[in-house]
């Protein structure tokens, strides 16, 4: 079946239409334009002011303040998190046993984009392993390229009533996952909509503990626990292995537990079809489609919860696939920051003081990590001139206040909170070493992608970084076998 233009709905809590909201976001370009103009600018006034007036002392003295103030205020903020998140996650709700006849109808949709070496296990697990009412389930594949879609056919054509494909006709549409969900959303009938990855592998029992969830009305929506299934493959998957194991089990389940803003995590997530429509769908122009939901899902007033389910996908193997997927995610947070900061700041009545905050705090980390290269500059200049004492001797005395050194405690405690997910979740304490040898580099990884994905911002058009997948780490991981169907 290949779709045809179907039309979106608005907003329903601010009345834009598709084409309004893809004209903001091109507004919301110009923003960082100017931001980054006026850091030219202030860059500009600094050179002058050490070369002509002689006040690097001064200078460095002031910027050394206001990093130290921010990353206190970031350090500060995130300790809460860190010791919430080491608490047991809440499953109460999700243990009661899911009544076949009450099964609400699901709609797990699969976005594929040239992913025909593992589309055809993904539907597989979708439509034969997974637990639920088989009668009250359908899997829908969404792609633009016919050889994903000839992997399908075989599945679809067993189970005409269960496994659809649609072909979007690439040439007229955009190339992005939220506008493949936008299009597929309206030739689907489930009252929850489950979202995987191609290349996905959930657990048995993931929809059997999350749709009980969504017997509470204002839960809008529901994100699992992501693990990788390629650790083993490079240092680069390792330590994305414990990335995820931090972030999943530790900073978003803290955040749920204060009640802060939770995103949602692109795969492994749950959505009610209401909600959905309430928001307007997804932005077709925006690289995390999953954190522009969440933002407007919040001012819907609907509640985002983490179920400790969990879904293992593949991890890139090497540097260049790595930065292509972490840039295509910072881009996103880009964009989502300047689309949403103010009302962010402004909806303190209608979100809450909390909620309000931590969304911004969540939005603005690309900035904060734009910053980091910063503070590791004039840290390295500390030890050539004050230290060392190599080149311009006593340059950077009294430049840092006392209290400088606060913050960079803190990356003790970043890095403990890291170790206690990696315990918590994978339990491999052989990943403890490599998390001590590895740690900076990898936080430098992080800088490189935010950079490069404010480079792209300012001079490429928004355009969806492929992230290849090869079924990498299939072996062995799990046992799939289908219990008995209910």
């Amino acid at each position: 079946m290949k779709l045809e233009a179907l039309k979106k709905p608005p907003c329903k809590l601010t009345g834009c239409s598709a084409a309004s909201r893809c004209a903001i976001v091109q507004k919301s370009l110009k923003p960082f334009h100017k931001f980054i103009g006026f850091l030219s600018g202030l860059a500009a006034v600094l050179t002058i002011l050490i070369v002509y007036f002689n006040a690097a002392g001064l200078i460095l003295k002031a910027i050394a303040f206001t990093l130290s103030v921010v990353f206190i205020v970031w350090g500060v903020y995130h300790v809460p998190i860190l010791i919430a998140g080491i608490t047991k996650i809440r499953e109460a709700e999700g243990n009661r046993r899911l009544n076949p006849l009450d099964a609400p109808f699901l709609t797990i949709i699969i976005p594929a984009y040239h992913e025909p070496w593992v589309i055809h296990r993904a539907v597989n697990i979708a439509l034969n392993k997974l637990v639920y009412p088989k009668d009250k389930k359908e899997i829908v594949v969404v792609t633009e390229d016919e050889e994903t879609a000839l992997s399908v056919l075989p599945l679809s054509m067993e189970n005409p009533k269960h496994v659809k494909v649609l072909l979007r006709n690439s040439a007229r549409r955009i190339k992005t996952k939220p506008a493949a969900l936008d299009d597929v959303i309206h030739l689907t009938k489930g009252e929850i909509i489950a979202i995987f990855d191609a290349e996905d592998m959930p657990e048995r029992n993931v929809l059997t503990k999350v749709v009980p969830l969504f017997e509470n009305p204002q839960l809008g929506a529901v994100q699992g626990i992501l693990r990788m299934s390629n650790p083993g493959d490079s240092w680069v998957s390792k330590m994305m292995s414990i990335e995820y194991a931090s972030w999943f089990r530790i900073m978003l389940w803290g955040r749920n537990r204060l009640g802060l803003f939770t995103p949602l995590g692109g795969t492994c997530c749950f959505l009610r079809r209401e909600a959905l429509r309430t928001c307007g769908l997804w932005d077709s122009f925006n690289l995390t489609e999953d954190l522009e939901v969440s933002v407007r899902l919040a001012f819907a007033g609907y509640e985002i919860r983490l179920a400790e389910v969990r879904s293992w996908e593949e991890a890139p193997i090497n540097v260049r696939r790595w930065l292509r997927q972490r840039s295509r995610w910072m881009r996103g947070y880009l964009q989502t920051f300047l689309q949403y900061w103010r009302l962010s700041l402004g909806a303190l009545r209608r979100l809450g003081l909390r909620l309000s905050l931590s969304m911004f705090f969540g939005l603005v980390t690309p900035f904060v990590m734009m910053i980091v290269p910063l503070s590791y500059f004039l840290t390295v200049l500390w030890f050539i001139t004050d230290f060392f004492r190599v080149w311009m001797p006593g340059l950077m005395t009294s430049v840092f206040p006392p209290w400088a050194i606060v913050p960079f405690l803190f990356n003790f405690i970043f890095y403990t909170g890291t170790v206690v997910g990696v315990l918590l979740e994978t339990r491999k304490y052989s990943d403890i070493p490599w998390l001590t040898l590895l740690f900076i580099p990898y936080m430098l990884l992080h800088i490189m992608g935010v950079l490069y994905a404010g480079w792209q911002h300012l001079t490429k058009p928004v355009f969806w970084a492929k992230t290849e997948h090869y079924g990498l780490g299939a072996r062995g991981l799990l046992n799939l076998k289908a219990k008995k169907p209910l």
